[in-house]
């Protein structure tokens, strides 16, 4: 069996990686790399260039594969599409001409493809329209919609993966930093309700997804059962840490203008920060709200890590590794 991965080297990529080599021993596993210095297993390609792909020993007789290569952060539409949606499309046509026998291509979306709920009690399901805000979710759909149209040359399954947490991830982690020095910030959000999944759920969810017969040509959400607030998420954290915070609420509109800043920086210095137009427009509305019951009853997704055990988890890698 030969499993192809595309964005290994991101925090979901890794994790998935090593869930599979440890529940998969001996079976070959490959990644889709940009740039840099190729590792064992590796390849470089250039995911806007069609020919590098088809021409691509990794994407050559392929029983698995898992797409998870893409950007959340960027300034322009173009950036977004270019890295979404592009080698969505690239990598379906190079496994269609080179993978004959594929079992499985899982595409990893996200719930901002779908877009938010209406209130508290709108669990967002899968037959709904989907309604993005910002140009990540927009063009998450646009690949889904890519994914739809090949199932029926290969048989595909989209995943809509809801705010992922856990070792090893950066965005979570700003806020045990905010633990530790006892000062915690709400950027507009305490009272913003979301749906979750510790990092360990969601790539056990995907591997599960790939070995069943009943999620062919679908979608789901990834998520935990029950959403959280902002303020949940963060009191978490800091009661794990034994830490009493001092806790500040920046009005969500002064977040919103300082974000027509970080654009700015962004065009000039090339570089992106989580404070952009695109992301705050991600984390404007008040209900970000979906149901896994699909999943549940397809494929037998069952999350089982509390947030207290995935925060108190996350914690202990963080001090191991000494990244706080």
């Amino acid at each position: 069996m030969k499993i192809l991965l595309t964005g290994s080297g991101g925090f979901i990529g890794k994790n998935l990686k090593k869930a599979l080599e440890d529940r998969f021993q001996g079976v070959e596993i490959v990644s889709l790399k940009r740039a840099g210095v190729p590792a064992p297993g590796e390849h470089l390609v250039n995911y806007s260039d069609a020919k590098t792909l088809i021409d691509c020993k990794a994407c050559k007789d392929v029983n698995y594969a898992f797409h998870l290569a893409g950007i959340t952060k960027a300034v322009r539409f173009k950036d977004f599409y270019n890295a979404n949606v592009i080698p969505t499309e690239n990598l379906l046509n190079a496994l269609k001409q080179k993978s004959p026998d594929l079992e499985r291509f899982i595409f990893a979306s996200s719930q901002a493809a779908a877009g938010p709920s209406r209130n508290r009690q709108h669990y967002k399901t899968e037959q709904e329209e989907a309604n993005p805000v910002e140009y990540y979710g927009e063009t998450n759909l646009m690949a889904e919609e890519i994914v739809q149209g090949y199932a029926s040359f290969l048989p595909c399954t989209t995943l809509r993966i809801a705010s992922v947490y856990g070792p090893g991830d950066e965005d979570f982690k700003k806020i045990f930093k905010m633990a530790k020095s006892g000062i915690n910030i709400y950027a507009g959000n305490k009272k913003k309700i979301f749906s979750y999944i510790y990092v360990e759920d969601l790539v056990e969810g995907m591997i599960s997804s790939a070995l069943s017969k009943n999620t062919v040509a679908n979608t789901y959400f990834i998520c935990n059962d029950e959403p959280i607030t902002w303020q949940q998420m963060h009191e978490t954290v800091f009661s794990v840490m034994n830490k009493k915070p001092i806790s500040i609420s920046i009005p969500f509109p002064i977040i919103k203008a300082l974000s027509y800043l970080g654009d700015a920086h962004a065009r000039i210095s090339g570089n992106v920060s989580i404070l952009n137009v695109q992301k705050i427009k991600l984390a404007e509305p008040d209900y970000w709200i979906a149901s896994n019951q699909k999943a549940k009853k397809d494929f037998g997704f069952n999350p089982h890590v509390s947030l207290e055990q995935g925060v108190q988890r996350t914690y202990e890698y963080y001090l191991r590794n000494k990244h706080l």
